[in-house]
């Protein structure tokens, strides 16, 4: 038999004797489960004689990349600090890390002065595939949120703190209702927006008037929907009205309204 047969059955006994390696911190490099050494299988090759062929050198890069958090929503929306969340909102978030995989067990979920395992939440809570969901009822008042995730490697990142607001009840206004661009030129193709703060979910109805009073369109937005949610809401009008008429030049009174009471009201230039 000649010699690189002999190299060929001895590579080939020796994996079958010893589990796969593994890397050690202690400096000892790559460490068999078995408590061998990689260096001593190097060694065993080379006193085989001087035809063997020459292995590569291993090389390995230590996971120094923290996790990644993003796309927090709340019920399925971004927010701004101190914005106004449903009671019952759903809080998701993306958790992802490309190398040594997110650590469920050491990330955590901080909400106001709870902090909760990943691996340990419940009761409509969890995360799976890179997606933690948290939903629970808010008590009315101010509340915090923070999410620190962590990587089997060890490395880590948290989120900045989210702070919002919860006041369930009667519909209101945080913030005055605002258009832009105001003026604004229909003819051109532009359209406005209509803008305000809301602190819960309602059924809302835009109503938009001339100056002699005449209602020209209604805009109706369902609780929960675009203009009808909790937080920052942002309902555009083109400038037609409902008879699919093209507004004129003139001022227009526009009046927010919930449950019969108006919540706010501002006016819009059309210019063309």
């Amino acid at each position: 038999m000649n010699l690189k047969n002999k190299v060929i059955i001895f590579i080939v006994l020796l994996l079958l004797a010893c589990p796969i390696f593994a890397y050690s911190t202690s400096g000892e490099g790559f460490v068999a489960a078995g408590g061998r050494i990689a260096s001593d299988f190097y060694s065993s090759l080379s006193s085989l004689g001087d035809g063997m062929v020459n292995l590569p050198i291993l090389s390995v890069t230590a996971d120094s990349v923290p996790p990644s958090i993003s796309y927090i929503k709340f019920d399925g929306r971004g927010i701004i600090n101190n914005d106004y969340v449903s009671p019952n909102v759903t809080i998701t978030a993306k958790i992802t890390d490309n190398s040594s995989g997110v650590d469920a067990s050491k990330s955590t979920l901080a909400v106001d002065s709870q902090s909760m395992g990943f691996s340990s939440l419940t009761y409509g809570t969890s995360f799976v595939g890179g997606i933690l969901t948290y939903k629970t009822n808010f008590t009315n008042g101010t509340h915090t949120l923070k999410i620190i995730a962590y990587d089997v490697a060890g490395n880590s990142v948290s989120s900045e703190t989210i702070t919002f607001k919860v006041e369930a009840g009667e519909a209101k206004l945080s913030t005055p209702v605002l258009c832009y661009k105001n003026p604004f030129n229909p003819g051109l193709g532009e359209s406005t927006n209509i803008t305000y703060m809301l602190n819960d979910n309602a059924d809302i109805n835009i109503y938009i008037y001339n100056l002699v009073g005449q209602l020209i369109k209604k805009i109706s937005c369902a609780s929960g929907s675009e203009g009808g949610h909790s937080g920052y809401n942002q309902v555009p009008w083109d400038g037609y009205s409902d008879s699919k008429e093209l507004a004129g030049n003139d001022v227009y009174l526009i009046r927010v309204v919930s449950g019969g009471r108006v919540l706010g009201k501002c006016k819009i230039a059309v210019l063309k």
